[in-house]
C-alpha cells in the first residue's frame, strides 16, 4: 500500500513538473514580450528593464533561473509591472478568501443538491421532477462565470 501511495505521489509530482515546464516554455516562446514600455519611458530605459528581467537570455537559462528561484529560494517571482509585489506573498494573502468562498459554495451546493434530489425522488415522473432535472442540466452546462455574472446582475442592489 505504501509503494502504491509513493508511486501516485511520484506520478503527481512528475505531472506537475511536466505541466510547469510546458507552460513556461510555451509562454516563453511567444513572439512578444510580456511587458511594454511605460507611457513616459524612453527606449533606453525600456531596454534596461528588459535586460534586468532577463528577457534577452535564452529561454533555457530563464527556465533554469525560474526553477532555482522556485525550489531553492521558494519564490514564485515578482510582478513585471511592479517588482515590489511578490507573487507568492500576494497568492498566499488571497488564498484564505478563495477557500472561504469555495467552502461556502460547496456547502450550499450540497444542501441544494440533496434537497432537490430528495424532491425529485419523492415526485418521480411528475412536473417537479422534470423541472428540477432540467434545471440541474442547465446549471451543469452553463459555465460558472456566466452564472456568476447573472447572479451579480440580480443581486447588485442588495
Amino acid at each position: 500500500m505504501l509503494t502504491y501511495i509513493l508511486k501516485r505521489i511520484g506520478f503527481a509530482a512528475l505531472a506537475v513538473f511536466i505541466l510547469l515546464t510546458l507552460t513556461y516554455l510555451l509562454t516563453g516562446l511567444l513572439p512578444y514580450l510580456p511587458i511594454s514600455p511605460g507611457q513616459n519611458e524612453s527606449p533606453a530605459a525600456f531596454q534596461r528593464r528588459v535586460d534586468a528581467l532577463g528577457f534577452n537570455e535564452p529561454i533555457i537559462v530563464r527556465y533554469g533561473k525560474y526553477l532555482y528561484d522556485l525550489f531553492v529560494n521558494q519564490s514564485l517571482g515578482q510582478y513585471y509591472s511592479n517588482s515590489a509585489i511578490n507573487i507568492g506573498q500576494w497568492f498566499f494573502e488571497t488564498v484564505p478568501n478563495t477557500l472561504l468562498i469555495t467552502a461556502i459554495s460547496f456547502v450550499i451546493s450540497i444542501i441544494l443538491g440533496v434537497s432537490f434530489g430528495v424532491l425529485s425522488a419523492v415526485y418521480r415522473g411528475k412536473a417537479l421532477d422534470t423541472t428540477l432535472n432540467t434545471l440541474s442540466v442547465v446549471f451543469v452546462s452553463v459555465p460558472s462565470f456566466v452564472i456568476a455574472i447573472v447572479l451579480l446582475i440580480i443581486f447588485r442592489n442588495t
